[in-house]
């Protein structure tokens, strides 16, 4: 992490098969939902050791559809093993 930011970019493994107007393949391509620009804020703390902290606003996580125990089983599944999750509902 680079003290001042950065910028990332999260891209699918879909993202060559998003269809376009006046470009899609029928039944190949997928017409993707968009996903609204977000701000990421990370922080290091040295208290615990790969481990992060995930805050998500009631709001966005009522807007998803997931319950909180679904967002963890969902953060669950993709960290890397020996990584800890705190998942932390703002209101």
């Amino acid at each position: 992490m680079l003290k001042g930011g950065s910028t990332w970019s999260f891209e699918e493994a879909l993202s060559a098969k998003v269809g376009f107007f006046d470009r899609a393949v029928f039944d190949e391509s997928v017409f993707a939902v968009p996903l609204p620009p977000t701000t990421i804020r990370m922080e290091w703390t040295a208290r615990q050791p790969a481990t992060f902290e995930l805050r998500v606003s009631a709001g966005s996580l009522a807007r998803s559809g997931l319950s909180k125990e679904g967002l963890e089983g969902f953060v669950n599944v993709i960290k890397a093993a020996g990584v800890k999750a705190i998942v932390t509902i703002k209101e």
